[in-house]
């Protein structure tokens, strides 16, 4: 239980760096409580995406190059034959070296940024899932959940 107030305190508090702008210092981010952040990760996590206005949103250029590439390594492992842990492992690793720099370079505002985080949190909590998974059965399953996040990603995003 205590991972999961981590994981979803620092979704809130990327929510809300990425929001203030880089001119934001990190003491300036209020405290929230626990309880409080269960709750808005909870609301983001369960709203569905909306297209913007039939088309799809466009995401910042450094970042998408981020999304891309951890897109490519997904892509990449399923050619993987008969993939064994430590190979989950590096691409968890990659994973979440990506989604570290991603999240360290948020410079989206809106809608457009309010919408990627209805997928990003999700996608951010498969990453620590699949680093977190124990044998390659339960790695799989998490992998495949990872390779459908992409497939929605692509049908909302650009």
């Amino acid at each position: 239980m205590k991972i999961l107030n981590v994981i979803v305190l620092a979704g809130v508090l990327f929510m809300l760096s990425c929001s203030q702008g880089p001119e934001k210092k990190a003491e300036e981010v209020p405290q929230v409580a626990a309880e409080t952040v269960e709750t808005e990760h909870h609301h983001d996590e369960n709203a569905a995406i909306e297209l913007n206005n039939g088309a799809k949103w466009k995401v910042a250029e450094h970042m998408m190059a981020f999304l891309r590439l951890m897109e490519t390594d997904v892509k990449n492992f399923s050619k993987v034959q008969n993939p064994v842990m430590k190979d989950y492992n590096s691409l968890g690793e990659n994973l979440q070296r990506n989604t570290d720099s991603l999240t360290s370079n948020c410079t989206m505002t809106g809608k457009a940024h309010d919408e990627l985080h209805k997928w990003l949190l999700p996608y951010l909590d498969m990453v620590d899932e699949l680093n977190q998974t124990k044998n390659g059965q339960e790695a799989a399953s998490v992998y495949a959940k990872i390779e459908v996040a992409y497939t929605e990603f692509n049908k909302y995003f650009e």
